[in-house]
């Protein structure tokens, strides 16, 4: 996508999309475990998405102290779209290539993983 349809997001604040679809709830201190960054860079990263309206924060219900995190629709429409973008790269790329060298692919990925 391009950064105009990104909300010109950078790559960290769109994996940082993903991880907060993958962990409904999560809080600031997951954040900056995940990415290995301190608490306060890691704030930075959430201001900026709560900024731009792609996620929000609200307190938790039961311990008022806690603070979670989550998308908006709008994070969750941009995220979306980037993946079905990243979607369709991979297919052009992986087009290029031979049978033989998607089997190579497949081989050296599988050793990979």
């Amino acid at each position: 996508l391009s950064e105009v349809e990104l909300g010109n997001l950078t790559l960290v604040q769109l994996h940082a999309l993903m991880f907060l679809s993958q962990n409904p709830n999560a809080q600031v201190s997951d954040v900056s475990r995940f990415f290995k960054t301190t608490l306060p860079t890691a704030t930075v990263l959430i201001d900026k998405l709560v900024d731009g309206g792609y996620a929000t924060r609200q307190k938790d219900e039961q311990d008022r102290r806690i603070v979670r995190l989550s998308l908006t629709e709008q994070g969750k429409d941009l995220l979306e779209k980037a993946m079905r973008q990243r979607q369709v790269k991979i297919e052009r790329l992986l087009f290029k290539l031979t049978a033989e060298d998607k089997r190579q692919l497949v081989r050296i990925m599988q050793k990979l993983i």
